[in-house]
């Protein structure tokens, strides 16, 4: 006879089940948290390695794993693989694709592999992104394995690019690197925001800027913070960047450089990533290159005055980039600066002491580039307020 009870029986199999399910749950959470981190927030994952994402229009799409992804512009599809996202990690699992298409149609410098599908963006943008973003992405070997020794040496450079910039950079006179993204982010001199763009100028996303007036200089400096600089305010704040939202100009901690001015103040801002200082430039009367050192957390800032800007014999500075970054460069190179003046179109590589290493005139590129900025592999990116994006390589 088969007896049940109620205590050892029922009971029991009841606790068992709930076990299981909990379990179940919890599995099935941590997947999806897993998962969720192999695509940047608000995209759709479409496809694993090796796969072909297809989607609507033309539309970013990221590749990448935990957090960490290359991007691309195409159009309709994409193989998802390493030839078409060159930036994105070796040991990537997905592809996704953003949830809204974008007007742009010209490639940027991951799609320089792209599949024939996405050769249907407008000709008039890949006449000029298939040539010169090749050299973008494909200069970042040649760069690394050329560009050693005491400077980068601007006399071996050339012009591969030229790509516009969204009209969200309009008057844009700043940009920076990020390191943790391979992308540049950009802002313009009417303070309405940060714009992240590709190598070759296709936004990403942005970030609205409210309160500013006259932001000049961008700085990344780690873990998703920029650095940004008010023109005649002469002040620094520094904000976490946060796609699609808004930073305000009130809320931010900040620090002053200087007195208030006219529009002849804080043009640029840069960030050393060897000593964790800055670098910044005023315009002129009187010229000047800050060294500077900033707590946030107390907000408090020393600086000091690099070396006479005279030496320079520009007109103007409307910009500056530590070499830090350049993985090649020899520790002291790394120190260098790269100095652009946009009355005398020209670009500088500089010592702390104001040594002029070498120069490369602007005058045939353009007459209103602004902005400067360098990746690890040497390869310079330019900003202008048409606004426009060039980029310079090893010839």
């Amino acid at each position: 006879m088969h007896h049940t009870s109620s205590f050892g029986g029922t009971s029991a199999a009841s606790s068992l089940r709930n076990m299981i399910a909990c379990t179940v749950a919890s599995l099935v959470f941590m997947g999806n948290a897993m998962a969720a981190a192999d695509a940047p927030s608000g995209y759709t994952k479409c496809v694993q390695t090796g796969g072909t994402c297809s989607f609507s229009g033309t539309r970013q799409v990221a590749m990448g794993k935990s957090g960490v992804f290359g991007y691309g512009t195409f159009t309709s599809s994409v193989a998802c693989t390493l030839a078409n996202f060159p930036s994105a990690p070796s040991n990537s699992v997905w592809c996704s694709y953003a949830a809204t298409t974008t007007s742009s149609s010209s490639s940027s410098a991951s799609s320089v592999a792209s599949s024939s599908s996405s050769s249907k963006s407008s000709a008039s943008s890949v006449s000029s992104s298939q040539s010169s973003s090749s050299v973008a992405s494909s200069s970042a070997s040649s760069a690394a394995s050329s560009v050693a020794g005491a400077s980068l040496d601007l006399t071996k450079y050339k012009l591969s690019g030229t790509y516009s910039l969204p009209s969200k950079a309009a008057e844009a006179s700043g940009a920076s690197w990020n390191w943790d993204t391979d992308t540049l982010f950009v802002i313009g001199d009417e303070g309405k925001a940060i714009v992240q763009v590709s190598k070759t100028g296709v936004q990403i996303d942005s970030m609205t800027l409210s309160g500013f007036a006259d932001t000049e200089g961008i700085a990344y400096i780690g873990n998703g913070k920029f650095v940004v600089t008010e023109e005649r305010l002469q002040d620094a704040y520094v904000l976490t960047y946060a796609a699609g939202g808004t930073a305000t100009r009130s809320s931010l901690p900040s620090v002053s450089i200087g007195s208030t001015v006219d529009n002849i103040g804080i043009e640029g801002i840069s960030y050393d990533r060897l000593t964790e200082n800055y670098v910044a430039v005023k315009e002129k009367d009187p010229q000047a290159v800050y060294g500077l050192k900033i707590d946030w957390s107390l907000k408090t800032i020393t600086t000091s005055s690099l070396f006479d800007p005279a030496v320079l014999k520009t007109d103007d500075i409307s910009d500056v980039q530590v070499l830090s970054s350049v993985a090649s460069l020899t520790t002291a190179a790394k120190s260098n600066l790269l100095i652009v003046s946009q009355e005398s179109s020209m670009l500088l590589e500089v010592t702390r002491t104001g040594t002029v290493v070498s120069k490369f005139d602007l005058k045939s590129i353009s007459t209103d580039i602004e902005g400067v900025t360098v990746d690890k592999n040497g390869v310079i990116y330019l900003i202008a307020q048409t606004p426009k994006l060039y980029v310079l390589t090893l010839k």
